[in-house]
């Protein structure tokens, strides 16, 4: 390497040094870039005397080699400077793909002529009559050049290269195998040339031959990755969209630059719009236009406070579908910069326009509740009243006092048993919403709660570069939309179990007991548990075959769910009857269950353990079917030894 290479490799090293730091001097990397320029350029005429300024001599001197003059710096050299000191601006002024040009053109220029220095390829770096470079300068050269193109990965033509996606991962591959790949045939070419093997010809076809083999099975082996995940990716995103229908979730994402917005079908399905606009870039005037007029300024106020802070904001107002349809929205979104400094927001739409339905029926029920209660006060004044009157009258009249005062205690009866009547049916609308209330909350909260997390994963795979950890997040995103068709599931049944007419017919125990195993065959833990059937010959008995489904699924399901793993898990159902009942146990020796739980596992949305991702739903169900088929269920556990359920209907056994 010859000193004035050397002087201006620290420079261009300097000028690298600034740029990657936090706060660069650009005014001191457009000086040294201007000097590099100018010392190159002037030495490139040189070589072509056009110009003589003696910069080998002034700069610093070697001795002469050759017919070249001494200290001065190569052609190939001075070409490459050029280029470093014209790429230093380039990136100042935001000019990120001539920079990556002027970067690639000096990787490939060093990458060549360290080719030629490794395999003695004299005419990859030396040129006659000018200077020739040597291996130190090569590889200096190709250190300047990728720190340049590292220096902003995520702009210009290098972002091909190093974005997360999965034709970014196809460029590094390719690139890997470009650069690493041309080595190994080289060797193998010039091997077989010196020991006579083939003639330069064939050595070449033999090489082509090779080259293309070798890249048609590893292309192959990048394809068949690439599809599979696009494959998985595929059925995740459908399972998602079907979450986002189920739940009535929609998510969007907006760039306030351009004021628009993308989102996906279900945001398109909620606000009345045609789906085949959905991931399309829309006006943000669609989603303001159809906001109610009395809630414009208060949305308004609120986003551009999010947005001036940069926060998260959720908000619920009113819309006007472009039908006339009214509807209730609740909007919560994350507001944050992109990479190129523009700011976005990410969000979730649920349309909880029943839920608001919902809340004004339990209103309106609570104010003719006090109308009525109100209509009882008023009715006890009039007896009232009229007692005084018949008092009054009771010479006028000549009634006995003994019927008088029989009449009275009759009507006194009457009232107050009306009145224990409305109390009664008053407590029972108090405690109704208060369970709807919270029914309302932990649906609402236990299914946002996956969609968000879904949404959050979302966001990761969007910035995540390694492949491993996206397909982590979307085994990830799998696992909380299959905990979100639970739940739903959870939900219908208790729907069904409550508001389903009864239908009493010969249902068959054992026919029920087998279509529960079949439905949770691909159950987590079912093929380690052993269930073992006690029932007689005959098992018809008349009940309503769905609430029967829904107890024996729910608890054999639990039994499952908490199996010991410990031991050899088991399952024992024994059903018996009276001449008036019908006696159904169903035991296993799980885990079982905490004597302060035991009081409490027939409440909504109990959970007694953390062991496994639960709704909460199942053994309430349990009860409301038990108690529609006017029986009684008992349990007995003991903690680590099982759990027994007792439940006994007041149904004969049936013999046909």
């Amino acid at each position: 390497m010859k000193v004035n290479t050397a002087i201006l490799l620290i420079l261009a090293a300097g000028n690298l040094i600034q740029m990657a730091s936090k706060k660069p001097y650009f005014w001191l990397v457009l000086l040294l870039s201007g000097i590099i320029v100018l010392i190159s350029l002037a030495i490139m005429l040189e070589h072509w005397h056009i110009l003589s300024l003696n910069l080998d001599e002034l700069l610093g001197a070697d001795s002469k080699i050759g017919n070249s003059s001494p200290g001065r710096i190569s052609i190939a050299g001075a070409i490459c400077f050029f280029c470093i000191g014209i790429a230093f601006p380039c990136f100042i002024y935001k000019r990120y793909s001539a920079g990556h040009i002027l970067a690639i053109i000096v990787f490939l220029t060093g990458y060549l002529i360290f080719l030629g220095h490794l395999f003695q390829i004299n005419d990859y770096y030396d040129f006659k009559s000018y200077s020739a470079m040597s291996v130190h300068s090569s590889f200096a050269f190709l250190c300047i050049a990728q720190g340049l193109l590292l220096l902003y990965p995520q702009h210009g033509i290098v972002s091909i290269v190093t974005g997360p996606y999965l034709g970014n991962l196809m460029a590094r591959y390719v690139f890997g195998i470009a650069m690493l790949g041309v080595p190994p045939i080289i060797v193998l070419y010039l091997y077989g040339l010196n020991q006579n093997i083939y003639t330069p010809a064939m050595g070449a076809l033999f090489i082509l031959i090779f080259f293309f083999t070798t890249i048609f099975l590893i292309y192959h082996f990048i394809f068949s990755k690439v599809n599979r995940l696009d494959q998985e990716l595929h059925k995740r995103y459908e399972q998602l969209l079907l979450g986002e229908e189920l739940s009535q979730v929609g998510s969007y994402e907006t760039e306030y630059k351009n004021f628009t917005f993308r989102g996906t079908p279900q945001l398109y399905r909620i606000f009345g719009w045609p789906i085949e606009l959905a991931y399309t870039d829309s006006s943000l005037d669609l989603l303001y236009n159809i906001i109610h007029p009395d809630d414009v300024e208060r949305v308004r106020v609120i986003v551009d406070k999010a947005l001036k802070d940069i926060a998260p904001y959720s908000i619920n107002y009113r819309v006007i579908l472009p039908d006339g349809q009214l509807k209730y929205i609740y909007i919560k979104a994350r507001v944050y910069k992109n990479q190129d400094g523009i700011l976005c927001a990410k969000g979730t739409a649920m349309d909880v326009t029943v839920t608001k339905q919902q809340e004004a029926q339990l209103q309106e029920l609570n104010r003719e509740l006090t109308l009525r209660n109100k209509a009882i006060q008023s009715t006890n004044e009039e007896l009232q009243v009229m007692s005084e009157e018949l008092s009054l009258s009771n010479g006028a009249l000549r009634v006995s006092n003994e019927e008088l005062t029989a009449l009275k205690a009759d009507l006194e009866f009457k009232v107050s048993e009306r009145t224990a009547h409305l109390e009664r049916t008053l407590s029972e609308l108090k405690q109704r919403n208060e369970e709807l209330d919270q029914y309302v909350y932990k649906v609402s909260h236990d299914i946002r709660s996956p969609v968000a997390s879904i949404a959050g994963l979302l966001s990761l795979i969007d910035v995540e570069s390694d492949l491993e950890k996206k397909h982590q997040y979307i085994k990830l995103i799998g696992n909380r939309v299959d905990r979100l068709e639970e739940f739903i599931n959870s939900i219908l049944n208790h729907s069904r179990s409550l508001f389903n007419a009864l239908e009493y017919k010969p249902v068959s125990l054992n026919k029920t007991i087998q279509q529960c195993l079949h439905e949770l065959e691909y159950y987590p833990g079912f093929d380690q548990v052993q269930v073992v059937i006690d029932m007689p010959v005959s098992d018809i008995i008349q009940s309503d075959e769905l609430q029967l489904l829904i107890i024996f699924k729910n608890l054999l399901s639990n039994a499952i769910k908490y199996h010991n793993p410990r031991t050899e898990s088991k399952v024992w159902i024994c059903v018996s009857y009276t001449d008036e009942y019908t006696n159904i146990q169903i035991q296993d020796n799980g885990i079982g269950i905490a004597p302060e739980y035991l009081g409490k596992i027939f409440h909504m949305f109990f959970r007694a353990t953390q062991r496994a991702d639960g709704s909460g739903l199942g053994l309430y169900i349990v009860r409301q079917a038990v108690d529609r088929l006017h029986g009684k269920i008992t349990v007995q556990s003991e903690e680590g030894n099982g759990t027994k359920f007792t439940i006994v209907l007041p149904v004969a056994h049936a013999n046909s």
